[in-house]
């Protein structure tokens, strides 16, 4: 390896220390990502802190940390080798970063942006795993580990002067990834949390013969700060909680509504905003899925916002069972 690619590798390592999630959410005024949702300062925990569009832009700035100095490097005359281990130091740059305490990210797209330019048949090989998996599984953690997992393979087959680097590269996404591996392991690892949004409450509004009305139900996700903050403002309770609720119709105002069908206009049911963090807390706790825990704070939150409520024992009475046979119809019980 000449002097020159180790500094250039050592540039590449400069670059991918730049964190582009916790830049773009300082910029765009979001929430810090290491000190909110998975605390992983990546594009999926910028998508849950912030949206679409600040994750796409997290996304993409990771993806060229890795492309753009391997790219370079092939133009620059660098060997086959050499680039492999340019593609190294980007991707440890990411994960390692010398200007954020080495704290970093798991590494998934600023690998598949240093990998891509070695051979479009490998990122396309890598791309289409990645979407195979996470189509089925719905896991974004497992879609990255078993495709770190093949890539090698592929890079084997297709190109295998690349194949040691590359395979130390997967081998550092599968090491960044060990507690996702645990979580996965004991059923405690969360999915797409719109995934769960849409199928929860789809199945709710079919049980309260919601399906052709216009009602919509904003959800926010926030902090345990931040619901706290909520709840002392509008309930005057200062502690944190898991879920909120804030409904725009009195219960027997909506139950005319309901009986009579009358939804010609777009109208708001209410807003549930839920502690993602408190609901990884208590699905420990309780010792079943997040998963579960997830959906019984939408579940809950629902019928908050249709009028239910369980503070005397005969409205809970009521309320639970309601809970249940929704949760036990989607087959998401107790494990």
């Amino acid at each position: 390896m000449s002097l020159f690619a180790l500094f250039y590798m050592i540039f590449a390592y400069l670059l991918g220390s730049i964190s582009s999630a916790i830049l773009i959410c300082k910029i765009a005024g979001l929430p810090d990502p290491r000190k909110n949702g998975s605390h992983n300062p990546g594009a999926t925990n910028v998508l849950r802190i912030g949206g679409r569009w600040a994750a796409l832009a997290v996304l993409i700035c990771d993806m060229l940390k890795g492309m753009l100095p391997v790219w370079a490097g092939y133009y620059l005359g660098l060997t086959q080798f050499e680039l492999g281990m340019v593609a190294l130091g980007a991707c440890l740059g990411h994960i390692f970063p010398i200007f954020f305490q080495f704290k970093g990210g798991k590494g998934v797209a600023t690998a598949f942006g240093a990998i891509a330019p070695i051979s479009w048949g490998v990122a396309g090989s890598t791309l289409g795993t990645w979407l195979l998996v996470f189509l089925i599984s719905r896991y974004s953690s497992l879609s990255a580990v078993i495709t770190a997992l093949l890539v090698p393979f592929y890079v084997w087959w297709l190109k295998p002067e690349f194949t040691f680097p590359v395979a130390l590269v997967c081998c550092l996404l599968i090491y960044r990834h060990h507690d996702n591996i645990q979580r996965l392991w004991r059923g405690q690892e969360d999915k797409s949390y719109d995934e769960i949004v849409k199928k929860v409450l789809q199945k709710c509004y079919e049980e309260e013969k919601l399906l052709d009305s216009k009602l919509i139900i904003t959800i926010t996700f926030t902090t345990p700060e931040q619901i706290h903050k909520i709840n002392k403002e509008y309930r005057q309770v200062d502690r944190p909680t898991d879920v909120l609720s804030f409904p725009m119709f009195e219960r027997k105002e909506l139950e005319e509504k309901i009986a009579k069908q009358d939804f010609e206009h777009e109208d708001v049911l209410g807003d549930i905003i839920i502690s993602i963090e408190k609901v990884k807390e208590q699905a420990i706790e309780y010792g079943h899925s997040f998963e579960r825990e997830l959906s019984y704070m939408l579940v809950h939150g629902f019928y908050h916002l249709m009028g239910y409520d369980h503070i005397k024992e005969e409205d809970k009475k009521e309320m639970r069972p309601k809970e249940e046979k929704i949760l036990n119809e989607l087959k998401i019980t107790r494990e």
